[in-house]
C-alpha cells in the first residue's frame, strides 16, 4: 500500500492551496466544514486514510476502511449563480471519471446524479455540502470517496459496492488528478462543455428507470441530462407520455431490470 503523502500531493496540485493529510477522521466533509467556518481558504484539500463516519448522500454512511480508498474533500468558493452551485456535483463526477481514466487507463460510467460505476458496481460517491455563514452560502465542501482496493464490504453493500481493483494504485497521483481536473472544469464555469462528457459516460440515458419520489416508486425512460444536471424523463401520466425533469436531491434512481 502506498500511503498518502502530503508533500507529493501539495507539489502536484495546480492551486497554491493548503493540503492536510490525516490518518483518521470522522468525516473529511465535516472536518473541512469546521475549518471553513474558521477561515480556511477555498482550494484547501483534506484527505484521510480512513473515516469513522464517512458521509454519503441521503444521510447514508460511506464505508471507509483504512488505506483501501481515497477519502477526500476540497473547498470551493460558492458561485454567484445558483445554477452553478447545482452543477458542482456533475462537474465533480466528470473530474473523477477523467482522473481514473488518466491514472489507471480504465473507463467508468456515471449513474445520475454523481455515482461512479465500474464493472456494474459503485466505486465512488460524491457529496457536495454548503457552508452557510450568516444565512448565506459562503462556500461548498466537495467530498469524494473512491474505493480503490477495498475487497470486503458490509453485508448491506455486497453486490452493490465495488472497487477499482487495479494493483498498486498510486492514490497520491489519483488524488492530484481528481483535484486538478475539477479545478480545470471550475475555471471554465459558467460554460458547461463538460456536460457532453457527462452524457457520454451516463449509465442511465436511454434506459428505463424507477425513481423514488414522495415514498412512491415511479417508472420513466431517461431521455437526456440537461446542462445543469437535471434528469430528463418521459413518464406515463394517466396513459399519456409526458416530459419531466427531476433535480438533484429530489429522488433516488434505479435502472429497471
Amino acid at each position: 500500500m502506498i500511503k498518502l503523502d502530503k508533500a507529493i500531493i501539495q507539489q502536484g496540485i495546480k492551486n497554491n492551496a493548503g493540503v492536510i493529510v490525516l490518518d483518521e477522521i470522522d468525516s473529511t466533509n465535516v472536518e473541512l466544514m469546521r475549518m471553513a467556518r474558521e477561515g480556511v481558504k477555498p482550494g484547501s484539500f483534506l484527505l484521510a486514510e480512513s473515516q469513522t463516519n464517512g458521509k454519503g448522500r441521503m444521510g447514508r454512511e460511506f464505508f471507509s476502511p483504512y488505506g483501501t480508498g481515497l477519502y477526500m474533500s476540497f473547498l470551493v468558493k460558492a458561485p454567484e449563480d445558483t445554477m452553478d452551485i447545482l452543477s458542482i456535483t456533475t462537474a465533480t463526477s466528470v473530474a473523477v471519471s477523467r482522473a481514473i481514466d488518466e491514472c489507471l487507463g480504465i473507463s467508468t460510467q456515471i449513474k445520475w446524479v454523481n455515482d461512479i460505476y465500474y464493472k456494474s458496481r459503485k466505486v465512488c460517491g460524491i457529496l457536495a455540502e454548503a457552508v452557510v455563514v450568516e444565512n448565506d452560502i459562503d462556500s461548498i465542501v466537495v467530498g469524494i470517496g473512491i474505493n480503490t482496493s477495498t475487497e470486503y464490504f458490509p453485508s448491506e453493500l455486497e453486490g452493490y459496492a465495488g472497487a477499482l481493483g487495479v494493483s498498486e494504485i498510486d492514490r497520491n497521483q489519483l488524488a492530484v488528478s481528481v483535484y486538478n481536473n475539477f479545478f480545470d472544469i471550475l475555471d471554465k464555469f459558467p460554460a458547461r462543455d463538460y456536460m457532453d462528457e457527462y452524457r457520454e459516460k451516463s449509465l442511465v440515458i436511454g434506459k428505463n428507470v424507477r425513481f423514488l419520489e414522495d415514498d412512491k416508486w415511479k417508472d420513466g425512460f431517461v431521455v437526456d441530462v440537461d446542462d445543469i444536471g437535471g434528469l430528463v424523463l418521459q413518464v406515463d401520466d394517466g396513459g399519456v407520455r409526458r416530459r419531466r425533469v427531476i433535480r438533484t436531491g429530489e429522488v433516488s434512481v434505479r435502472i429497471k431490470e
